[in-house]
Formats: C-alpha cells, sequence, structure tokens
C-alpha cells in the first residue's frame, strides 16, 4: 500500500511507499524541483524524469533509517516523517503539532514504515524539524 500526497503549490503527485518515492506532474521542472529537494536531504535518483502519457514521471530511493531513528523531510508546507516505530514517528510527530503545525490524517504504516504528514504551523508560527 502506498500513500498518495499532493502538492498544494506545484501540482505534483507523490506517491509515498515508505522506502521510495515516485513523483509526477504536469510541468518537467516541478517534478524536476521536487526531486532535487529530496536528493539534497539524501535520496537516489532511480529514475531522471521522462514523460509518460501528459505527465513527467521521476523516483527516488530514500536513506535508509536505523531502527528506532525517525526522518523529516520538509517540502514546501509539509512535514513528511518517517521511522520504523510507531512511538519515534508519534514523537516527532507530537513535537511538530507542540510548534504549531498540524497532522494530516493519522499516522500510516506502508512496508516496514510509519508515515506521517504534517502541515506547517501559518504565518507566524514556529514549527521547524
Amino acid at each position: 500500500m502506498a500513500r498518495v500526497i499532493v502538492s498544494d503549490t506545484l501540482n505534483v503527485r507523490l506517491i509515498d511507499s515508505g522506502d521510495s518515492v515516485q513523483i509526477s506532474g504536469a510541468k518537467r521542472e516541478n517534478v524536476e524541483l521536487v526531486l532535487k529537494q529530496l536528493m539534497q536531504i539524501g535520496a537516489t535518483m532511480i529514475d531522471e524524469p521522462h514523460r509518460v502519457g501528459t505527465h513527467w514521471i521521476a523516483s527516488c530511493r530514500r536513506t535508509d533509517i536505523a531502527n528506532a531513528g525517525v526522518e523529516v523531510e520538509k517540502l514546501g508546507q509539509r512535514f513528511f516523517i518517517r521511522g520504523r516505530t510507531l512511538e519515534a514517528v508519534h514523537a516527532k510527530v507530537v513535537e511538530l503539532t507542540n510548534r504549531g503545525a498540524r497532522l494530516e490524517g493519522g499516522i500510516d504504516k506502508i512496508d516496514d514504515f510509519f508515515i506521517a504528514i504534517c502541515h506547517e504551523a501559518p504565518h507566524g508560527g514556529k514549527a521547524a524539524a
């Protein structure tokens, strides 16, 4: 099972499968930008952007994280929290929500990972990873 996230600013869709992310969108430059941002925080490219029908698609593999570790990726106004234990992800979600962020949905288990998404605090808020 994968989780689908739609970018609110770039009109890009991310399909999160735990250890990899597929990025798709109508504009190549937006897909490239998100791929570049993910690579800057440690992801490695699997497929560079290529056209499939009317959309551009790319994919990357996330960095592996230790069993007790948690990884936070910030893309646009969202924090993507990923970890191997529910407790670790929940603790990071609590930390971010205490700083003004809000949890979108719940904490999902996808393959061997627990994943949550928090929306950044509105202007003047203090959420930061």
